[in-house]
């Protein structure tokens, strides 16, 4: 479907998938053609016909015009459709500008600090940058699969030190324990074999463990001299001040709640201790090892995921710090600023940390994003390159976005490994890989579900439903009118507890929105849609075909 003038044998294919679709899903609607075939009845006979008639000779005389207007009527009409219902954040805002949906939906604003490091910032980076592509380079006779393990290592510490100094630190501490230990454990054993074997032979073995050795009392040595390096900035870094910076900024601009983002649990440990000595006890974090928020006498309290969020939402919390990881499948629409203190290689990371709070139901009609870099590194460099492309992350994810974070998180690998003479043509030849990278031309989800151009025309055709969620919780209450083998049993306020033929056990189900959204990893909607909707227990109880039922219809045959 990639062609704009389809050849005979694409044609050909076209008009099969749409005839399997017309007989697997019915006609398509014509308030959903493309444009061109709304608009004029006699184009839109030919398109029809030379998609449902069987005899090729039918396509073989269409204009280039007709052509491309067949394969946009193509484009509207496939299995896909059928059994997909994607509605993405344009989409959305698309709907409610057509008046479709009254549903709030907020608009972002994405702003990008580049942050100047101090000189004992930028020699920690210069002191990093050198250990890396120095311990890389002792491996350079290695195995291939060796080298590739020293590299992956290497480049956390980039990554470490990308996200806060208190998180290199952490890391190189605990590099530094593992490879003492592994010294201590190789003199143990080199004392027992000079005990067992006698006089120590300068074998092969043992000139590799001597080398082995020598290795490892370099890399503790490198080691220790970064940490007396980077212990004295750990709470005096430029990314500290520009967070109390862009805190106050966002309060005093009418945020109640803040949420900052880190990749690393440690620096979200580290943010913890600065904010509260900073006189910002309004504090709550959510990491790998679950929520926490600080009481008024000075220590922090544990809290489940769903007491997290609930706190949160009550306002028990000025700022959440929170980890990538922690935050999946959480919704935070009740917030409206973010802040990304620091920014993952791969940038699609940055995307799904935003879709936290860009969500339905937004309270703020302008999310404010903040993202927190630091000039002169590769990362900033790449990240600058990305923006030149697409407007990262200032809307939805576009079928460049995906292809560029890889080629964008390859690149910033390949740079962060090579010696001090090659690091400026490094961090250019990952600038130039993310401009370079080609676009890829494939399927396109949102293009295969939506057309924009359309959504007025059915705006104007939509019915009002004549039920709603009140409705359908009667239903549950009332197991009687329930099919065979299913049931409903209350459990709360909001919740039932669902059963059906071949479930191995009770699930629990709402038809309340606010409700759901707030216990979505435990509950499911019950309402059209969803695998556990009696869909056609509802047409009957609706009346039919549902289609012309009214609401008094439906009460009357609930409660008859």
């Amino acid at each position: 479907m990639q062609q704009e003038n389809p050849d005979d044998g694409t044609l050909a294919a076209l008009a099969g998938l749409w005839q399997d679709t017309v007989h697997q899903f019915g006609e398509l609607p014509t308030a959903a053609f493309p444009e061109v075939l709304r608009e004029s009845s006699l184009k839109r006979r030919k398109a029809l016909r030379a998609l449902k008639d069987s005899d090729p000779l039918s396509r073989r005389a269409l204009s280039v015009e007709l052509r491309c207007a067949v394969l946009a009527l193509a484009k509207c009409w496939t299995p896909v459709q059928g059994l997909i219902s994607r509605h993405s954040r344009n989409l959305l805002r698309a709907y409610q500008q057509q008046g479709a949906m009254d549903l709030a939906i907020g608009q972002r604003q994405v702003e990008d600090r580049f942050l100047e490091s101090s000189a004992q910032e930028q020699a920690l980076y210069d002191s990093v940058e050198d250990f890396i592509s120095n311990q890389y380079a002792k491996y350079a006779v290695a195995s291939a699969q060796k080298r590739s393990a020293m590299g992956f290592v290497m480049t956390i510490y980039r990554r470490r030190l990308a996200s806060s100094v208190a998180a290199l630190v952490a890391t190189l501490d605990k590099r530094l324990s593992g490879q003492r230990q592994q010294l201590d454990e190789d003199d143990v054993a080199a004392s027992e074999g000079e005990e067992i074997g006698g006089e120590f032979t300068a074998d092969g073995e043992a000139v590799e463990y001597a080398l082995q050795e020598e290795l490892l009392r370099e890399e503790c040595n490198a080691i220790n001299a970064l940490l007396e390096q980077a212990r004295p900035l750990v709470g005096g870094d430029s990314k500290w001040a520009a967070l109390q910076h862009a805190l106050d900024e966002l309060q005093n601009q009418g945020y109640r709640q803040v949420i900052v983002f880190s990749q690393y649990t440690d620096t979200v440990e580290t943010l913890k201790e600065l904010l509260a000595a900073a006189g910002r006890t309004s504090l709550m974090a959510f990491t790998g090892q679950g929520g926490q928020i600080f009481s008024k006498g000075g220590a922090w309290q544990r809290l489940s995921r769903e007491a997290t969020k609930e706190r949160f939402r009550a306002g028990a919390a000025a700022v959440l710090l929170c980890t990538d990881a922690a935050a999946e499948g959480l919704n935070f629409q009740f917030c409206g600023a973010l802040i990304n203190y620091d920014m993952p290689w791969n940038p699609m990371r940055v995307e799904q940390r935003i879709g936290r709070i860009d969500r339905i139901g937004q309270e703020y009609p302008k999310m404010q994003v903040i993202n927190l870099h630091l000039e002169g590194t590769v990362e900033t460099d790449v990240y600058k390159a990305l923006k030149q492309r697409i407007r990262m992350f200032e809307q939805v994810v576009g079928t460049l976005q995906p292809i560029l974070a890889e080629a964008a998180s390859a690149a910033i690998s390949q740079a962060v490994i090579v010696d001090r003479q090659q690091r400026q043509k490094a961090r250019e030849t990952a600038v130039a890989k993310v401009q370079q990278a080609p676009e890829i031309s494939g399927f396109d989800m949102d293009d295969a579900l939506q057309d924009l151009n359309a959504i007025k025309q059915a705006v104007n055709q939509l019915q009002p439903s004549p039920l709603n969620l009140q409705d359908l919780e009667a239903i549950l209450e009332r197991p009687e009118l329930l099919p065979p083998g299913c049931g409903a049993r209350k459990i709360g306020q909001r919740d039932f507890a669902w059963t059906q033929p071949g479930l191995p056990q009770e699930l629990r189900v709402t038809c309340d929105g606010a409700y759901y959204d707030d216990h979505s990893e435990s509950c499911e909607l019950w309402v059209p849609g969803s695998p556990l909707f009696p869909q056609q227990r509802a047409m009957e109880l609706a009346g039919g075909d549902g289609e012309s039922c009214s609401r008094q219809d439906f009460l009357e045959a609930l409660h008859g």
